[in-house]
């Protein structure tokens, strides 16, 4: 083997990931990060003395994204699944007033949740990259 073959050969095996593969593992890193801060606020709250709710919660999204990440077969379907409910859910309880009758003195609702408005945009793009993204390594 020459030095331009062997050169070839070597840098062959050490390409840099392409764009495809860059948004499949970012989606995979925010799904897990979008459901271990739920879950670190579940186990909070349940060592305080809470609910169980919020745990169960936090596991679809982390789990997910673990899936993601390992590049399991056939995952895309349920990332962006459990990516595109949570979005969902987070974009409407961000912009719909849920929090009882106006106030009597005539003061306007609140305004939209800007952290609820974060995390759908957050799940959002985390169901967009998982679907432009590529598993294979």
């Amino acid at each position: 083997m020459t030095e331009p073959e062997f050169v070839a050969a070597e840098t062959e095996g050490r390409r840099s990931p392409s764009i495809r593969q860059q948004a499949w593992f970012v989606a995979g890193i925010l799904l897990v990060v979008l459901g271990a801060l739920p879950l670190a606020a579940g186990l909070v709250g349940l060592a305080t003395g809470g609910e169980v709710a919020f745990l169960v919660l936090a596991l679809p999204p982390a789990a997910a994204g673990v899936l993601v990440l390992r590049r399991v077969s056939a995952v895309r379907t349920t990332a962006v699944s459990v990516a595109l409910a949570y979005a969902a859910f987070a974009l409407y309880v961000a912009t719909t007033a849920l929090r009882g009758p106006a106030p009597e003195d005539g003061s306007a609702a609140p305004g939209p949740d800007l952290v609820l408005l974060l995390v759908g945009v957050a799940f959002g793009a985390a169901a967009v990259l998982t679907l432009l993204g590529d598993p294979e390594r």
